[in-house]
């Protein structure tokens, strides 16, 4: 319960589809609408007695309610999608498109800055920064990501190529069958945190372990081919 929240849902939300799907397989179709609920539901209760309880225990002896540390959290950014999209456009406006540089941040983000002095920061720290923000930690929405490269068409561009990733995975993930339902599982909750990103941090969390699980995979399958080939 220590680790963030969006390990805490990717493991136990893994586990639960794992659970769901070996024993429960009729109830998958709806394992989309509770997840729903718990992210909206669940979260800010996680975020208030994870800080703000604590805190104002401490400090000030008294609590605040639930819905105004939803409302008023400034320390963590929960809900600041909307005003993050708008701050985006206006910074994009400002300087321009970045023509594919933050993607490129995201495709290359295992090279140390040492290395590469001009290595571009996550969206959301740039949008951030660039609206005077002295909390950076927010989020960057895909489509975010798209508009501040290419401007309105990286947001179909984006979403695009994610729609069709997402799809390829739904239609394949009975391929190799039990060996890569695990992976599946894990993907489905940590998806919610990769569609908010930035994508360079979500990205550089979710790709080893993605690696991982694809060789895991792939062990398992020809394990598999050649017990039943002998």
């Amino acid at each position: 319960m220590s680790a963030p929240r969006y390990w805490m849902a990717t493991v136990a939300g893994g586990y639960l589809l794992v659970v769901i799907f070996r024993f429960f397989p009729a109830l998958a179709r709806y394992v989309g609408v509770g997840l729903a609920l718990v992210y909206t539901f669940v979260f800010p209760f996680m975020d208030y007695f994870r800080n703000t309880y604590v805190e104002n225990q401490m400090t000030q002896g008294s609590y605040y309610a639930i819905e105004e540390n939803i409302v008023t959290n400034l320390q963590e950014g929960d809900y600041d999608a909307l005003q993050q999209l708008m701050n985006g456009r206006r910074l994009a406006d400002q300087i321009g498109p970045q023509y594919g540089r933050q993607l490129l941040g995201t495709v290359f983000f295992w090279i140390p800055r040492d290395w590469w002095n001009t290595k571009p920061i996550p969206t959301a720290d740039l949008v951030a920064s660039g609206s005077g923000y002295y909390f950076t930690n927010l989020s960057a929405p895909l489509w975010l990501e798209g508009y501040m490269d290419f401007s309105v068409v990286g947001v179909f561009l984006l979403l695009f190529i994610y729609g069709a990733f997402v799809a390829t995975v739904e239609q394949n993930v009975g391929a190799f069958r039990a060996t890569s339902i695990p992976a599946y599982c894990a993907f489905v909750p940590y998806s919610v945190f990769l569609v908010r990103g930035s994508l360079m941090s979500t990205v550089a969390y979710i790709l080893p372990f993605l690696v991982f699980a694809a060789f895991s995979t792939f062990v398992a399958h020809r394990r598999i081919v050649g017990r039943v080939q002998r």
